[in-house]
């Protein structure tokens, strides 16, 4: 009788798994269709609403951190990537995107703050699109943007 009971509460545990899981993908689809529309505003509140269900999932950070940078909250986009990427989302997309959020802060920085922890964020991620990526033109255009963040911060 115990074995049979565990055995249905580890099929009720698994189905509400398995719907969270639906609910999360159908939430992220919706949240990215919105987007594609120009809704961005409501796609915000999809991701935002499937990272409250599945909160470790990397990858609706990277997507909500996009859309924050399609609608130039840099801010907003860094934060959301950073978590990204201490949830193990690690490619080259992901780090590209960090590096372009983090020069934006530093261009649109206004004195009294220093633009210069902006720089130096935004070369480190360069360097680790140059250390993961493969293609040599990609890797040509990291090198770039390295290069132009040390002639800015010399």
């Amino acid at each position: 009788m115990r074995k049979t009971l565990n055995l249905l509460v580890a099929a009720w545990l698994f189905a509400g798994l398995a719907n969270a899981a639906a609910g999360v993908s159908d939430l992220a689809g919706e949240a990215t269709r919105l987007s594609n529309e120009g809704k961005q505003e409501e796609a915000i509140a999809k991701f935002n609403e499937a990272i409250r269900l599945a909160p470790e999932n990397a990858s609706l950070y990277l997507n909500l951190g996009l859309v924050y940078q399609g609608m130039g909250r840099y801010a907003d986009a860094v934060s959301s990537i950073e978590k990204a990427i201490s949830l193990g989302e690690r490619g080259v997309r992901t780090y590209a995107t960090l590096a372009f959020g983090y020069e934006a802060l530093a261009v649109s920085t206004q004195p009294p703050l220093s633009p210069r922890p902006y720089w130096d964020k935004a070369r480190d991620a360069w360097t680790k699109v140059l250390s993961l990526e493969t293609d040599p033109g990609k890797q040509h255009m990291a090198r770039k943007h390295i290069d132009r963040i040390e002639d800015i911060t010399k």
